[in-house]
C-alpha cells in the first residue's frame, strides 16, 4: 500500500488512534507524576518492555517515534545517572556524624551539600503523603512516613549545628564557629533554600547555644545583622508571612 491508501485504511487508522492515546496517558503519568515510577520498580520495567515494543512497530509514525523516545528517555532517566543517596541512608550517617570533617569544609561547600541533602528529603516524599493532612493524625507515622522522616532530618540537622558550635572549647572559636554558620544559612538563602536558613537559624536560637553571652559578645555586629535579617525572613508569624512574600 502507498501512504495514501494506508490512511484509507480503517484499521491502520484505528491503531494509530489507540497509539497516541496510550503515548498521551503515559506521557501525562510520567512527566507529571515521575515518582510512581521510582517507587516501583516493577512497574517502571513494565512500561518500558511496553514503550519498547511500541518503537519495534513499523508503521509507527514519526511524531509517534519521537514522543515514544521521550517518554523513554525520561523514564530512563535515572539509570544513566550516578547512583544518588536515599533518606534512608541520610538518617543512617546522622547517627554518626564526624565533626571533624565538617570543620575542613568552607561555608560554600556546607551550604551546597545541606542543600544537597534536603533535596533528596524533599524528593523523597510521595506525593500522596501530602493529601488529608495525614501528618496532623494521631497515626501521622503510619500515613505520612516520609514527611516524619523529613522533620526527624531537619532536627537532625539543627542538633548538628548547635553541636558544631558548642563543642569548641574557647570562646573566640565558638563565636567564630557561630559567624560561619551564619554565613552558610546566608548562602542557602542565595540558593533558594529556606529550609536550611531555618534549620540553622533554629539551631542558633537553641538555649544551649543562645545562652553563650560571653560568645555572643565576640560575634561581630554585621554577622549579627545578617541574622536577624535571616530570621525576619524565615519567621512564622503571620503564618510565615515573610517567606511568602520572599518566594513570589
Amino acid at each position: 500500500f502507498n501512504n495514501s491508501e494506508r490512511m484509507c485504511d480503517k484499521e491502520f487508522i484505528i491503531r494509530r488512534a489507540a497509539t497516541n492515546r496510550v503515548l498521551n496517558v503515559l506521557r501525562h503519568w510520567v512527566f507529571k507524576h515521575s515518582q510512581d515510577f521510582e517507587l516501583n520498580n516493577e512497574m517502571k520495567m513494565n512500561v518500558v518492555n511496553l514503550l519498547e515494543e511500541v518503537l519495534r512497530d513499523p508503521d509507527l509514525l514519526p511524531q509517534e517515534r519521537k514522543a515514544t523516545t521521550n517518554i523513554l528517555s525520561a523514564l530512563c532517566q535515572d539509570d544513566q545517572d550516578e547512583p544518588h543517596l536515599k533518606l534512608e541512608d541520610i538518617i543512617a550517617m546522622s547517627d554518626c556524624p564526624k565533626a571533624e570533617c565538617l570543620e575542613t569544609l568552607s561555608a560554600m561547600e556546607l551550604a551546597e551539600q545541606i542543600t544537597l541533602l534536603d533535596h533528596i528529603v524533599f524528593r523523597s516524599i510521595p506525593y500522596q503523603e501530602f493529601f488529608g493532612q495525614g501528618w496532623m493524625k494521631p497515626d501521622k507515622s503510619r500515613r505520612t512516613p516520609y514527611i516524619m522522616r523529613t522533620s526527624q532530618h531537619f532536627n537532625d540537622m539543627s542538633n548538628l549545628v548547635a553541636s558544631q558550635i558548642i563543642n569548641h572549647t574557647d570562646v573566640s572559636s565558638r563565636a567564630s564557629s557561630i559567624e560561619k554558620w551564619i554565613v552558610v544559612a546566608d548562602i542557602c538563602r542565595c540558593m533558594h533554600n529556606y529550609n536550611g536558613v531555618l534549620e540553622i537559624t533554629s539551631a542558633l536560637n537553641r538555649s544551649a547555644v543562645y545562652r553563650l553571652k560571653k560568645t555572643w559578645a565576640k560575634v561581630s555586629k554585621q554577622s549579627k545583622a545578617l541574622m536577624d535579617k535571616l530570621q525576619k525572613i524565615v519567621s512564622s508569624e503571620g503564618r510565615f508571612k515573610n517567606l511568602r512574600e520572599t518566594l513570589r
